[in-house]
């Protein structure tokens, strides 16, 4: 399948799949505040040598009109400072195209699908290989939301179907499955 596919693209994005010798893992994620990310965070990471992840959504360099969530924007920063921080080894995720609900199929496609080509265009050695819900009203995505509960309902709600053809890992309200296969919460 699609989604087997990429899953596996990931993994061999990654050398294969990862062992832990039975150790926990923490995943570190930071949600799309590049400003405060690249000022507050960043510097911590890079000093200790710890991998992060930033989902970061197209319209963040620029928001939109009626972008209300003024604290997720990239203030000032743009695309090469996006492609620094995934040069120092920081993953982007998509995080949407425009941060906003998608209630129709059209939106779904632009948001889940679209998000991942204009981010790989905007920074051309980037592979976005995972996505990261935005934290939406209205209809959450058609009920991706609610459709999340039931792993059947998951796989064949069309949300779940272009994000399985999409990317190799996605979560939604911070839960999720990780490169290897594994549910986790994050978030």
């Amino acid at each position: 399948s699609a989604a087997t596919g990429r899953a596996d693209l990931l993994r061999a994005s990654r050398g294969g799949r990862i062992g832990t010798g039975g150790k926990a893992v923490v995943s570190l994620r930071f949600d799309h505040n590049l400003g405060g990310f690249d000022e507050k965070i960043k510097p911590l990471l890079l000093e200790r040598g710890i991998p992060a992840t930033m989902p970061c959504f197209v319209d963040m360099m620029n928001p939109q009109p009626g972008y209300s969530n003024d604290d997720s924007a990239a203030a000032g920063k743009t695309w090469t400072d996006l492609a620094q921080n995934f040069y120092r080894g920081i993953e982007v995720f998509s995080h949407s195209y425009s941060h906003q609900d998608a209630a129709t199929s059209e939106d779904l496609e632009r948001e889940i699908v679209q998000s991942r080509s204009q981010l790989e265009s905007n920074v051309p050695d980037l592979r976005v290989h995972g996505w990261g819900m935005p934290g939406v009203g209205g209809t959450q995505y058609m009920g991706w939301w609610k459709a999340w509960v039931e792993p059947e309902t998951r796989l064949s709600h069309p949300a779940g179907q272009l994000l399985g053809s999409t990317y190799g890992t996605y979560n939604v309200s911070g839960y999720g499955y990780n490169e290897l296969g594994k549910a986790q919460s994050r978030y």
